[in-house]
């Protein structure tokens, strides 16, 4: 019974950065400079640094109550583009007047060729601009071809691996032997390829020139350069905005650091975008979750008699992503994601509204659980 009662207790990482103070002294020992230094208390990025660069994106969209005007305005067919914009335009820019209900594609077609009588299928093509984080890799076994950036040079490739039977460790071996010939005549072989690495990313540099000058675009803006993957997410923030919707903002350390080095608040209590702050979720931070017989809201946290009933439903956060949210029970000592004991030592939350049943306490150093106050 006892055992059953042990609130175990978890340390969150709470702090983000630490001061520290730096002496500098001369050969003979004597005190030059002392200086201030923040620290971060992490890893703020992985090793490899990427190169962007923008690359168009096709994609499909169904013209309904979702074609908004900056939808509109990305649609390849210059005609179909037009006459969608006109459609908006009579209905006050208004997606859900335009293409729902009796305005309807199906109902009342929007015709883009007065000449041929052409009308807007259901389904038009988009085209967009979209930002590609690439780096260098060597031609070898194992190399992903679908991420090539140069459609010529992955043309190429996809014939070597064609002459070997689509064996990639005869077909990208022994290049010196037997190079993989970009251009033949003027001897260019292909021995390494650009290819598209993550999806986001952040810059850590801007771009100077070689006089340490920095330079700007047309708009004056600064260039951003030297892109990395943030890698640890620091927090996950949830917010609710004047409509009653719930939003959500994934700090990574490194924005984290940011903040704090900016004298900004490390959790943001309104967003200009996604409203005002209810909860927040960090690694090793402790939640109390539903159950068929346990409501974390109607239970007395200060009677120690429940503390057993707790136990069964308490979780610490053990990883977070963007709406993927990994809690493991605060007695489990293995990390493993068995399907098997899936909902007993380890929960997964997938949505937001999921997040609004859950109630946040701490547990102090002795095991004694403390309720922690909502933002709301």
């Amino acid at each position: 019974n006892i055992l059953e009662s042990i609130l175990v207790s978890h340390k969150s990482k709470t702090k983000v950065i630490t001061k520290q103070t730096n002496n500098v002294h001369t050969k003979n020992g004597v005190l030059k400079v002392t200086k201030q230094q923040q620290t971060p208390r992490g890893q703020l990025h992985l090793e490899t640094v990427y190169a962007q660069k923008k690359r168009y994106s096709v994609s499909e969209v169904k013209v309904s109550g979702t074609l908004t005007p900056d939808i509109v305005t990305n649609i390849a067919n210059k005609k179909i583009r037009e006459a969608l914009a006109d459609r908006l335009v009579l209905h006050d820019n208004d997606a859900k007047k335009a293409f729902t209900g009796k305005n309807a594609i199906s109902k009342n077609p929007v015709v883009y060729n007065q000449r041929t009588g052409s009308k807007v299928s259901e389904k038009v093509k988009t085209v967009t601009l979209e930002n590609v984080y690439t780096i260098r890799k060597k031609v070898a076994p194992g190399l992903n071809i679908d991420k090539v950036i140069d459609a010529k040079v992955k043309r190429i490739l996809v014939e070597r691996l064609r002459e070997f039977n689509n064996d990639d460790k005869k077909a990208f071996s022994n290049l010196e032997e037997n190079p993989i010939w970009f251009n033949k005549e003027k001897g260019i072989a292909i021995k390494s390829v650009k290819v598209s690495g993550i999806s986001n990313a952040v810059a850590l540099h801007d771009k100077r020139d070689k006089y340490g000058k920095l330079l700007k675009d047309s708009a004056g803006n600064a260039i951003p350069n030297s892109w990395v993957n943030t890698g640890n997410n620091h927090h996950v923030a949830i917010y609710r905005d004047e409509n009653g919707n719930l939003n959500e903002e994934v700090v990574s350390l490194f924005e984290a650091v940011t903040r704090k080095k900016q004298g900004m608040d490390l959790y943001l209590k309104t967003h200009p975008t996604y409203g005002k702050l209810i909860l927040t979720l960090k690694s090793n931070e402790m939640f109390l979750f539903p159950s068929d017989n346990f409501n974390p809201f109607d239970v007395d946290l200060n009677d120690s008699n429940n503390y057993s009933k707790i136990s069964r439903n308490l979780y610490r956060v053990q990883k977070l992503a963007s709406k993927d949210y990994f809690f493991r029970h605060h007695t489990e000592t293995k990390v493993s994601s068995d399907k098997d004991v899936k909902n007993l030592t380890f929960l997964r939350l997938n949505s937001l509204n999921s997040v609004i049943s859950i109630k946040k306490v701490r547990i102090n150093n002795i095991g004694i659980l403390e309720e922690v106050r909502n933002y709301e």
